[in-house]
């Protein structure tokens, strides 16, 4: 009987930690797929989609429930503003042909019945 040769770690070729690598990237993007679909859908609550695709992203129906979470209709950013005061007429003082106008109107010496 033969001695079974153990392979060491160091003497894999680099083709098969390139395989392992690729398949870990791989895994990792579909793990993590409900956060990426529902940060460019920029869902409302991404921190609590992130959260259960973190968390119980391991178990399937957690996955779906973030999946879901993802799919959900988008923040359309539609914000109801309450319409603006309405401005206050602007004062003959600001006007430079109401000033203008004023200053047609005044006496050369206002103060001349003072003295």
């Amino acid at each position: 009987m033969g001695a079974t040769k153990h392979r060491r770690i160091e003497d894999m070729p680099v083709f098969v930690w390139l395989f392992f690598l690729i398949l870990f990237l791989i895994g990792t993007a579909v793990y993590f797929l409900p956060t990426i679909v529902g940060t460019v859908r920029r869902v409302p609550d991404r921190g609590v989609l992130v959260l259960v695709n973190l968390l119980l992203g391991w178990s399937l129906i957690g996955w779906v429930v973030a999946l879901v979470m993802a799919l959900r209709s988008p923040a359309t950013g539609d914000v109801v503003l309450p319409p603006p005061p309405p401005r206050p007429e602007p004062s003959p003082l600001y006007d430079v042909e109401g000033l203008e106008a004023a200053e047609q109107e005044l006496p050369d010496d206002p103060f001349k019945d003072l003295a």
